[in-house]
């Protein structure tokens, strides 16, 4: 696609009309949606783009959700979790974060793991999920 190669030379908003173009074309592609809410999160840093964000990993999930060959991946709920975080939308956040973690069967140095990026790093964020996690150990 390329969009990637738009990425490569820091041409964020080339790569968001590129792959905007790709989801008019194919619109249940997943991978589009989720990979524009990228874009859009790394590009602009504003509340309606995180809302953008939002809708773009809600279509993502629902394209998923429908085909029995995919599978609703963890990271879909993480990156949306992420988003709603900034947005302190916490319950909701919290939310996609425990279906992520469904996702994953809850193994705590999976989750660490693949959550670096700073989702459970967050403070307020973290305490609640260690709370959930109490529950279930």
């Amino acid at each position: 696609m390329r969009a990637f190669d738009k990425l490569a030379i820091d041409d964020r908003e080339g790569a968001f009309e590129d792959v905007s173009k790709a989801i008019q074309i194919n619109p249940n592609d997943d991978k589009y949606f989720a990979f524009r809410a990228d874009i859009i999160i790394d590009t602009f840093d504003l509340d309606q783009e995180y809302l953008r964000s939002i809708k773009d990993l809600d279509n993502a999930i629902d394209i998923r959700d429908k085909d029995p060959l995919k599978t609703n991946d963890y990271d879909l709920f993480y990156s949306r979790a992420k988003y709603k975080l900034n947005l302190a939308d916490y319950e909701n956040a919290l939310k996609d974060t425990k279906k992520a973690l469904e996702i994953v069967n809850w193994d705590p140095l999976k989750i660490e793991q693949q959550c670096k990026e700073g989702i459970l790093f967050e403070k307020d964020f973290k305490n609640k999920l260690y709370e959930i996690e109490k529950k279930f150990n």
